[in-house]
């Protein structure tokens, strides 16, 4: 899962996407700066904000890309 991400991430041009966790919490990656991506751990950052969620990789579920 975490190779799609990475794909989506570094694609040209950039389509914003959702990710979905296993707690049903929903994360909008809307510019490939707001997700950093480790081995076993994701931080999704906040725009405009000081905010951050971080969690691990094998809570995500599912990736759904978004309407332009």
């Amino acid at each position: 899962m975490m190779n799609y991400v990475n794909s989506l991430l570094n694609r040209d041009p950039f389509v914003s996407f959702r990710l979905i966790l296993t707690s049903g919490t929903t994360y909008e990656v809307n510019t490939p700066l707001q997700l950093v991506v480790g081995e076993s751990v994701v931080n999704c950052l906040f725009p405009r904000s000081d905010r951050e969620a971080v969690f691990r990789a094998n809570q995500l579920v599912a990736v759904e890309t978004l309407p332009d």
